[in-house]
């Protein structure tokens, strides 16, 4: 009744990376979007999100190894049935909440024909910055 996918390397860039951490063991259990491994490139770390809650199946990495986009690094098994279909009865009630959100974003197109000709002075105001000292001035033209 459990279904187990694998878990496949998202774009990390067009580069091998190395596994610098494990962040769980078989068996555990994790959420969506967790981050199962840690990676590492010349430039940053990264996690490997889990593609969607369950238990951690297996595990075919260790520390070390390089990895790439679209190579598998375990396999999960997702929630059981009962976790899956409470978030199905949730569903119904998010397109109530979504309802109205158009409502307000409409003023906003009203405001773009406000936009200013290329020669009027629009006057922009910045926000309070802290006393981090001076701050280059940019000119937008």
């Amino acid at each position: 009744m459990s279904d187990i996918q694998k878990i496949l390397v998202p774009d990390v860039g067009g580069e091998e990376v190395e596994i610098i951490e494990i962040c769980f063991a078989v068996g555990d259990t994790l959420e969506a979007d967790e981050g199962i491994v840690t990676v590492e490139t010349d430039k940053a770390s990264m996690d490997i999100p889990a593609p969607f809650a369950g238990e951690l199946a297996s595990l075919s990495v260790k520390v070390g190894d390089k990895i790439k986009e679209g190579d598998v690094i375990g396999e999960i098994k997702a929630a059981s049935t009962s976790e899956a279909s409470a978030p199905a009865e949730e569903a119904p009630s998010a397109p109530v909440a979504e309802t109205p959100a158009p409502e307000v974003a409409e003023p906003a197109p009203t405001a773009a024909p406000t936009a200013t000709t290329a020669n009027e002075v629009v006057e922009v105001l910045v926000p309070d910055i802290g006393n981090d000292g001076e701050v280059d001035v940019i000119d937008v033209w």
